[in-house]
């Protein structure tokens, strides 16, 4: 199914532990579980794809640490809900899935994000970034504080129940060093009695791939 090169760069942004699975979006792909597929009846074919490919690849990832193949169904938010003991993240472009999941007795919380490497609209640019965040990046960049921030929202919301806005978190990015920093508005709810938190980033096969992990102790 391809995706070879973004998933071994994900991969290697991984700490030990968490299990990382991905590649293309097949186009004839089968749920299994009738709680997946009820999730999705009234949903568009493209979007069934992305649904299905990312619960394929989330078994995957849960196969390797030794978790059964089991049902990966959809809380009231629209993220995914983990069979107990796992904790992950799911992330797709147009043709692209991945997933990262770990054991929770190992991790809080996982957030993976993938996104086209390509410079956004201005108008959608002023909706991710600040002006002064826009400023201090390059325009390819902001591609990257995009993936950072949904990276970062993926980590939170299932912990803290809070919806955010772009401009509650910001994001500065060290493209050498793969790494990047988020950092929460102070006077929104802690994540483990934190604010700021750190991330890695990493460009390969057209995509930019974000993750954030926060462990269990």
């Amino acid at each position: 199914m391809g995706g070879d090169e973004p998933l071994t760069a994900l991969r290697a942004l991984a700490p030990p532990g968490l299990s990382c699975a991905g590649g293309a979006i097949p186009v004839d792909i089968v749920l299994p579980y009738a709680i997946e597929a009820r999730a999705v009846t009234d949903a568009r074919d493209k979007r069934r794809r992305e649904f299905a490919a990312g619960r394929f690849y989330a078994r995957q990832a849960m196969a390797a640490l030794g978790v059964p193949p089991q049902p990966v169904a959809v809380l009231p938010s629209r993220a995914p809900a983990w069979p107990e003991g796992v904790v992950g993240s799911l992330a797709h472009t147009d043709a692209w899935c991945f997933a990262a999941v770990g054991r929770s007795d190992e991790f809080l919380g996982v957030g993976l994000d993938a996104e086209v490497a390509a410079p956004l609209s201005d108008e959608v640019a002023a909706l991710v970034c600040s002006a002064d965040e826009r400023r201090a990046l390059s325009a390819d960049l902001i591609a990257w504080a995009f993936a950072a921030k949904e990276a970062f929202y993926k980590l939170y919301h299932p912990r803290v129940a809070r919806f955010l806005e772009f401009s509650d978190v910001r994001v500065q990015i060290d493209v050498p060093r793969q790494r990047f920093q988020a950092s929460l508005r102070p006077d929104l709810p802690a994540f483990e009695g934190c604010h700021v938190f750190p991330g890695r980033i990493t460009t390969a096969g057209g995509l930019v791939l974000a993750l954030m992990t926060w462990p269990a102790a």
